[in-house]
């Protein structure tokens, strides 16, 4: 073997080695996020040098949601992913619009009076959207988030350590390049697009700010679904595609 060759081999098991370190550590801070809702004590922004403070947000948003709906002996709503597994539905960012959440965005800053309407409105949105909507019980759907979790945010580090490929050798998912430009085509015209976190699905957070087709936008690295809004068509999500992004930088729409 040749010292470049020797070299090349060297750091590959060098970052093999830093890879999986990472994975057992990150698989331990998603533990404890899921659990008290913060990565670490304090809210932060980054974590192992990778930006996380939008995911850092959904682990807040199911922690507080969890406790919401234990004080009321709840279920956790949930949907079925294209694997076949149940996924907590994020009830906040599916009830709710963006442009009329509150600044906190969790199910906790509501009176407990509107829990239970907008646990409704949430499952009922999810449904037509195309969703398969199910009852979990609160330790399963903490178990399902707190996987989801771990490979999100695995998929994300890796991203941000070149791991996952971009053109022109990008890492995003570092504090200084957050997210990624993604560009989502539509088989319609003049439609709105909507994203969530695959483990964690929201039927209302809108990608960008304009209407198809095309639309971009940019997101975190992570794995997620995609869907549109608007016309006859009211609101439709494509659950049987994940998109790993990276590498996806397109997306072409199937159905709407």
């Amino acid at each position: 073997m040749s010292d470049e060759h020797a070299q090349q081999h060297s750091r590959q098991q060098g970052q093999r080695r830093l890879g999986q370190q990472t994975e057992v550590e990150i698989k331990q801070v998603a533990r404890s996020a899921t659990r008290s809702g913060r990565f670490r004590a304090g809210s932060t922004q980054t974590l192992f040098g990778v930006y996380l403070q939008d995911i850092e947000e959904m682990a807040l948003r199911f922690f507080d949601q969890l406790d919401v709906l234990g004080s009321l002996e709840l279920p956790c709503p949930a949907t079925v992913d294209s694997g076949g597994r149940n996924t907590p539905l994020d009830v906040y960012n599916s009830a709710l619009p963006v442009n009329i959440r509150n600044n906190r965005g969790t199910l906790r800053s509501e009176p407990l009076s509107r829990v239970r309407i907008l646990l409704s409105e949430a499952k009922n949105y999810a449904t037509l959207a195309g969703f398969n909507v199910l009852d979990l019980p609160r330790d399963v759907a903490r178990q399902n988030f707190e996987h989801g979790l771990e490979e999100f945010t695995i998929h994300r580090t890796k991203s941000a350590r070149g791991f996952n490929g971009v053109p022109g050798g990008v890492t995003p998912g570092t504090a200084s390049v957050p997210g990624l430009n993604i560009i989502v085509n539509t088989l319609n015209s003049n439609l709105h697009i909507l994203y969530s976190p695959a483990f964690f699905p929201a039927i209302q957070t809108p990608l960008g700010n304009m209407l198809s087709t095309p639309v971009t936008g940019n997101i975190g690295p992570g794995i997620y679904i995609f869907g549109a809004q608007g016309g006859a068509i009211g609101t439709k999500f494509e659950t049987n595609l994940q998109y790993p992004i990276p590498p996806t930088t397109v997306v072409n729409m199937r159905s709407v």
